[in-house]
């Protein structure tokens, strides 16, 4: 290596092929999981709230099957299974596999077409396009990846990036699958990162043609088709081929890597960071320009980053067009430009510059030129264990499902006008200067994550953050992307802190960090790379408007991480709280209505003379007694929560604790009710049930407002007893001592939600 270059980059071009496309014995046998994948940090995983996290983290599903994140479009497909029923079909028949759950339109929406449309599709099994086909020929390349007619840059240039990293790529496209006769039946499967999961595709070999042409991605080679499958793979996934035009290359490169993703906006000074990035710490790299055309760049178009190196001074990127076409850079730097005839031939082949070759759609440029042409860099992050052994970095991450409920967790209290802007956030993101504008996200979900020790070399830690919203490109044509930050908090002696923490705490201090100063309404995930100290910090990712709903999964990755969890209290009783009430059984005993002969008399009249009613009579009793005018679904839960002997019914004894405590939860309940509107809001539900002596945490409210929230958005006083007794009944059968201490918690399951 010369002395006046520094490099860092992956390998280019052609990576070695070994065994690609041979037939194995047992096909693989019938791999159902990505053994020692790192590429979704299966070994390093801190801490999960994952919803699947019973599965093993390696676990690949197949697309629909329980667990996958995704609906089923038919039969779940079986890769394997398929594919022996298919090879023995074609032994027999000579046909071939076709699929059934992903259509062959006759038209397709297509960007760069006329119209944005192409009509009179053809859709062609590779043996009809070329004599020869192959999934690979010689390898893999960045050059195999030419765009067609699909408005798709974002996927091809994370595509080009991915063939950089052979093992990365095997990843995503088996190497059990190939055109050679004896494993050859029409079927292929690609396996893409979803929504925290790796997901299994199956499709047949048809492709999209106009006159015997491909109009989809295209190899440089006309027999080599792995990047055409892997394509319409993705398209599957999402659902069609339209859902692939237009994104960000951060989508794509997570769905091919499993890694967390950040874009920079201010380019002035992340040139050492991308130098870093393509080595230390594993990344792809990607960009793209705003809508202006210059000096031969395309204008709204995402490329690929493939190398960044400083020679004599010169700080220097190569990028790479998907359309892989003549029209390219041509500033300085560019093929063939004067800046090149001072560097001597054997540093041009060291460094793997392509100067003079055939139109590839590669190019470099000086990063001052760079920094004038492109407005913002995407970074993802990724873990290979096999590059370890270089010397690189090694990543742990926390990774936590959750979900923005309407009433519950979505939007926030604070900085109703969204005022912050790009220019109010410096270039780690850090405080922001009108703290008007602050958000104060008491209701929404928060995270605590510990940083054990500081980089090497360091005083602080590196971490980073990514939020994504789920589903959003599967439902994009009936779901709009929504607007969404995540803030970062530091906690100073968290033991000393409330759970979750609450407004006293969020409006004595500013958030160090946000995720991004502006925000789109078409962006699936939001992330950021920073340095904080070792301490603990409080992540609370943030949905702007109250009325909406979304899932999402936040990541965190740090080389020091130690430890992830939600920060939220413990579902039990709240005895310190002054406004709840005692739960002692005796109570009960003690109250007059127990004595009252005449309410005795009244309740065997509505029990037909005996000492039990149904929810019907009951509904009768509380009407009389309280003025409500229970719902059906209401009195039948009423009875089956308090129905001990799994009668049907409930005797007097139980009407007389749930009369007590109906009285109790409407005192609690006007005092909420400040209007006299008969009702308050969703957002007062936890306070109002922790009034009434019980604590609940965030997934135990989100399902208490589905269940019994009668109106969006509002609790109704029965909607409270409801929610009330729930809480009660399920906290009394996880312990019949309930005089206890506050320190007495639920470890129950919501099956009976």
């Amino acid at each position: 290596m010369y002395p006046s270059i520094m490099s860092m980059t992956s390998s280019s071009g052609k990576t070695a092929k070994s065994n690609v496309g041979g037939h194995n014995e047992d096909l693989r046998k019938r791999n159902s999981t990505l053994h020692g994948l790192p590429l979704c940090f299966s070994s390093d995983i801190i801490n999960s709230g994952n919803a699947y996290n019973h599965y093993s983290p390696n676990k690949i599903f197949k697309l629909g099957e329980l667990g996958s994140g995704l609906r089923p479009r038919g039969d779940v497909q079986d890769f394997y299974q398929l594919k022996q029923k298919w090879l023995a079909i074609r032994t027999r028949t000579g046909e071939l596999f076709e699929d059934t759950t992903f259509s062959k339109p006759d038209s397709v929406y297509a960007w760069y077409a006329e119209n944005n449309l192409v009509q009179g599709v053809t859709w062609l099994r590779p043996k009809d396009i070329v004599d020869n086909p192959k999934l690979f020929v010689d390898g893999v390349s960045r050059f195999d990846v030419q765009q067609g007619k699909f408005g798709d840059c974002w996927l091809l240039s994370s595509i080009s990036n991915l063939a950089m990293h052979r093992d990365m790529l095997l990843r995503v496209v088996p190497e059990d699958q190939s055109f050679e006769e004896k494993n050859y039946a029409g079927i292929f499967h690609f396996r893409f990162w979803y929504c925290g999961r790796w997901v299994d595709v199956v499709i047949d070999d048809f492709l999209p043609t106009k006159n015997g042409k491909l109009i989809c991605v295209q190899s440089g080679d006309r027999n080599e088709f792995w990047s055409a499958l892997l394509v319409k793979a993705y398209a599957k996934l999402y659902g069609s081929w339209g859902a692939l035009d237009g994104g960000f290359s951060t989508e794509a490169t997570e769905d091919l890597t499993g890694g967390l993703s950040t874009t920079e906006y201010n380019l002035t000074a992340i040139f050492d960071n991308m130098l870093q990035d393509m080595g230390k710490n594993h990344a792809l790299i990607g960009c793209a320009t705003p809508a202006i055309d210059a000096n031969g760049l395309k204008s709204n178009h995402a490329y690929a980053i493939t190398k960044v190196l400083k020679y004599k001074g010169v700080r220097l990127l190569r990028l790479k067009d998907p359309f892989g076409d003549e029209v390219e850079w041509n500033g300085p730097w560019s093929d063939n430009s004067k800046e090149w005839k001072s560097v001597p031939d054997n540093v041009k082949e060291e460094l793997g510059m392509r100067i003079g070759a055939d139109a590839d759609g590669e190019f470099w440029m000086a990063f001052e030129d760079f920094q004038n042409h492109f407005n913002s860099v995407s970074t993802c992050y990724f873990n290979s264990g096999s590059l370890n052994k270089d010397g690189k970095r090694k990543w742990k991450i926390g990774t936590f499902d959750g979900e923005w409920v309407r009433g519950v967790t979505a939007g926030h209290n604070g900085c109703k006008k969204w005022g912050i802007s790009k220019g109010s956030i410096d270039h780690w993101g850090a405080w922001l200067s009108n703290s008007d504008c602050l958000l104060r996200p008491v209701q929404n979900l928060q995270y605590r994550i510990n940083l054990g020790q500081p980089d090497q070399g360091n005083d602080k830690c590196t971490v980073i953050v990514s939020l994504m919203q789920k589903h959003q490109r599967v439902n994009r044509k009936v779901v709009e992307m929504l607007d969404f930050v995540f803030q970062i908090y530091r906690m100073d002696k968290p033991h000393e802190l409330p759970k979750p923490l609450d407004s006293n705490f969020f409006e004595s201090r500013k958030a160090i960090v946000i995720s991004n100063g502006q925000l789109w309404a078409d962006s699936r995930s939001i992330g950021c790379r920073v340095e904080l100290p070792p301490g603990d910090y409080c992540i609370t990712p943030i949905l702007n408007s109250k009325d909406k709903e979304a899932e999402f999964l936040l990541r965190v990755c740090s080389e020091y991480l130690t430890n992830m969890e939600e920060w939220d209290e413990q579902i039990g009783l709240c005895v310190e709280n002054n406004d709840s009430v005692p739960h002692s059984s005796k109570v009960h005993s003690s109250m007059d209505y127990n004595d009252n002969k005449s309410k005795l008399q009244d309740f065997e009249k509505y029990a037909n003379g005996a000492l039990e009613v149904g929810w019907k009579d009951l509904r009768k009793v509380l009407q009389d007694d309280f003025g409500e005018d229970f719902r059906e679904y209401q009195c039948r839960s009423m009875v089956s929560m308090l129905d001990k002997l799994d009668s049907g019914k409930i005797g007097f004894r139980e009407y007389v604790g749930l009369w007590n405590d109906i009285g109790k939860w409407r005192t609690i309940f006007n005092k909420y009710d400040k209007n006299g509107h008969g009702h308050f809001e969703t957002f007062e539900l936890r306070k109002a049930v922790k009034s009434a002596g019980y604590n609940l945490n965030n997934y135990t409210l989100k399902k208490l407002v589905r269940l019994y929230e009668s109106n969006v958005g509002k609790i109704t006083f029965r909607d409270y007893v409801m929610c009330a007794l729930q809480m009660k009944t399920m906290i009394d059968s996880s312990g019949k001592n309930l005089e206890g201490t506050s320190t007495k918690s639920a470890t129950f399951g919501l099956c009976s939600i």
